[in-house]
């Protein structure tokens, strides 16, 4: 077999530049440019990259067994969400990053590890890392939801670094009214199915609202403007609204928003110094993380007549949210306030024996 014409076809089929292949495997154009062109043939060590790449078996390019590749790809995938349904990004920005030097192009482990970036970056993460991954996804992935979404991260990581224009120059690519498929199959849809789509679209509105109100209330926004009785009433006011749809409360199957609204209150209570109502919202953070780790899995029917057709479904990662719940109290200097108390001991006691059993 030809190797470079190989090459050069598979390059073609993708649609890139000698330039942008060279890019990839860190190596000059020139190089390329002789591989396709006979006169030089590539290293045996950029084999497997080469077949990441193009996304073939390198038993098309020599003669390595495909379903070792595969078997790798799975391992990583594996243990990718093993880490974060533990929320352990540190881990699986380290897991990713090592997969991403043997698949340069896998562009799915590329996203993967800008999502753990995104979330270690909380702490001590910046975008400088972040942008180029998704400039790469951008300009050169073909899958429209992996785009989508780098789009999204990249505009924000384009305002953080105050590269606002850059950021509206991006927005301006995208249509004025995104088509949404929920939305589509509401209407697309007939008879129980549609009802059923129906309301798992009023879920999702009903979230977006919820996480909107917590949203403006943070310090980024309007937070340095409010008191801390005005950001208590925007959480209060996310509560009434979620509560209002998902009528039966925390103890009951919900999408999960209860234990992250009861979480913002109880710190909000603690900022000002209200240890009582801090405990007293903590401690229903708690019961509501617990009963959506019961129920998240279990395929049970919400019972509102609202979102009665609707079931609970455990999210991509099956993340566990007492896990969760853990980690803010240990993060949030909120709860400095009342970590030598009694009852915040034994609510962390709690989780963590929850947690242990899972």
């Amino acid at each position: 077999m030809n190797i470079g014409l190989k090459i050069r076809e598979l390059r073609k089929k993708r649609g890139i530049t000698q330039e942008r292949l060279a890019e990839y495997l860190n190596i000059s154009s020139q190089a390329v440019s002789k591989w396709e062109n006979g006169t030089a043939l590539p290293d045996i060590t950029l084999v497997p990259k080469l077949s990441s790449f193009f996304g073939v078996s390198t038993d098309e390019l020599f003669s390595t067994k495909p379903e070792i590749t595969d078997k790798k790809l799975l391992e990583y995938k594996e243990k990718a969400k093993e880490f974060k349904t533990v929320y352990d990004y540190a881990s699986v920005a380290k897991l990713m990053e090592k997969a991403i030097e043997e698949y340069p192009s896998n562009y799915e482990f590329m996203w993967e590890l800008v999502h753990a970036y995104s979330h270690e970056r909380r702490d001590h993460r910046e975008y400088g890392e972040i942008i180029p991954l998704c400039e790469r996804i951008v300009e050169d992935c073909r899958d429209e939801t992996l785009r989508h979404n780098a789009i999204q991260m990249l505009c924000i990581g384009y305002a953080h670094d105050g590269r606002r224009q850059e950021a509206l120059n991006l927005i301006d690519t995208l249509p004025d009214e995104p088509v949404e498929k929920n939305w589509l199959l509401e209407f697309v849809l007939e008879g129980e199915e549609k009802i059923v789509q129906s309301q798992k679209n009023l879920t999702i509105l009903v979230e977006q609202v919820v996480s909107q109100l917590i949203h403006l209330s943070a310090g980024n926004i309007m937070g340095k403007e409010l008191s801390y009785d005005e950001k208590i009433r925007f959480a209060e006011t996310a509560l009434t609204v979620y509560t209002a749809i998902f009528t039966e409360g925390h103890k009951s199957p919900s999408n999960g928003a209860f234990r992250h609204i009861y979480e913002r209150i109880s710190e909000l209570y603690l900022g000002k110094g209200d240890k009582e109502n801090g405990i007293k919202y903590l401690r229903l953070a708690a019961e509501a993380s617990e009963y959506y780790d019961k129920y998240a899995a279990s395929g049970e029917a919400y019972k509102p007549i609202f979102v009665n057709r609707c079931k609970t479904e455990q999210g991509p990662y099956d993340y566990i949210d007492t896990i969760r719940l853990i980690q803010l109290m240990d993060m949030r200097k909120a709860f400095d306030l009342v970590r030598d108390t009694a009852e915040y001991k034994e609510i962390y006691a709690h989780l963590k024996s929850l947690s242990a059993d899972r």
